[in-house]
């Protein structure tokens, strides 16, 4: 078996068939598909094992819902392949997308292949996702000069200036085996990001096959990625305590800057999810959260490291609101904010139902 297909699946009934088709008209054959189902409270299992039965390569676990890291981590322990590949359930891929990564491996010895994404908009448009990197095959030496800079966050507080996607990649097992490379079970945000980062860190040898958008992603606001996350900042400091362990003995990079921004955008990412559809405490509960944890660090350092002309109004507003200490008038401009937000998703949908 040359490639194996992990999909964690949780309550995704509308777009799971989608999903699974998409795998199963790829141009290239020799894999198998594992999906894992995380307790699904829908019909979500019903269509996996309906799947299994017609198509002997497909494979279907269910197991008590336990977070898309830990189903990950169950489809690795399942597989077969020489190769791992991780897609999200209610996205989709090309059909050459397999085709096309796996031709890089025949050529030699790669621990990681990658693509570029497209994000498919609620109201249809999509929008590609772009690097900083440029073209083709990086050598470890590449690697640290070229994507260590910017691995884990950059001065304009966005993390895509390298292809940091996961669903994006194929992995050579053997070398997930050898550096113990797994997903973070006790996370529940951003576990594919931390996975990225150490496959990377990790990393003696990569391809990118730039400009290249094989890979679908669909904007859902249902999803778990884009609802409200309980307890938001704890689960920014289990990640950055990962981040920390696996970077700041390196000797081939000094990343303190990067992890002095980490701090911000950690901070910046607690209150979007704080602020998120699906929170129901009362305003004042949601302040006096983003005012414990917007004041935990001292942010002067990682502020003054900001390149302002490259980043984005929103962000350059919140963080000099958080550099001053303005926590309410940041609670009040999040609240806003994603109240608006929600309320165009829900304009969006229904002028879809009507039409």
């Amino acid at each position: 078996m040359f490639l194996s297909v992990i999909i964690p699946v949780y309550n995704s009934e509308k777009y799971l068939s989608f999903c699974i088709e998409s795998i199963l008209n790829q141009t290239f054959t020799d894999f198998e598909v594992i999906l894992v189902n995380d307790g699904s409270s829908d019909n979500s299992e019903a269509i996996c094992r309906d799947y299994s039965l017609k198509y002997s390569h497909v494979e279907t676990y269910t197991i008590a819902n336990s977070g898309s890291a830990y189903a990950r981590n169950f489809g690795l322990e399942k597989s077969k392949g020489e190769y791992i590949s991780f897609i999200d359930s209610d996205d989709w891929i090309n059909p050459h997308m397999f085709k096309k990564l796996t031709s890089l491996l025949n050529e030699k010895y790669i621990d990681i292949v990658s693509c570029d994404l497209l994000n498919v908009k609620v109201d249809g448009k999509e929008k590609p996702e772009y690097s900083d990197c440029s073209d083709g095959y990086y050598s470890r030496e590449r690697i640290v000069n070229e994507i260590f800079p910017f691995l884990i966050n950059s001065k304009d507080l966005t993390q895509h200036k390298w292809p940091m996607r996961m669903v994006t990649k194929i992995y050579n097992k053997k070398f997930l085996t050898k550096n113990d490379i797994k997903f973070a079970n006790d996370l529940k945000a951003a576990q594919d990001f931390v996975f990225s980062v150490t496959a990377m860190y990790h990393a003696s040898s990569f391809y990118y096959l730039k400009n290249e958008f094989l890979y679908y992603y669909r904007e859902n606001f249902e999803s778990r990625t884009h609802k409200h996350l309980h307890k938001a900042w704890e689960n920014y400091l289990s990640m950055n305590n990962y981040l920390e362990e696996l970077l700041n003995d390196s000797d081939e990079f000094n990343f303190t800057n990067q992890l002095e921004l980490s701090k911000l955008h950690g901070v910046l990412s607690s209150i979007s999810y704080v602020y998120r559809d699906g929170n129901k405490n009362r305003f004042i509960k949601k302040y006096r959260y983003t005012k414990e944890f917007s004041s935990y660090y001292d942010l002067t350092k990682a502020v003054s490291l900001i390149d302002w002309e490259k980043t984005s109004l929103k962000k350059k507003i919140f963080s000099f609101l958080l550099k001053a200490r303005m926590y309410l008038i940041v609670s009040l401009l999040a609240n806003s904010y994603y109240l608006l937000i929600e309320q165009t998703y829900k304009k969006i949908i229904k002028g879809r139902i009507e039409s």
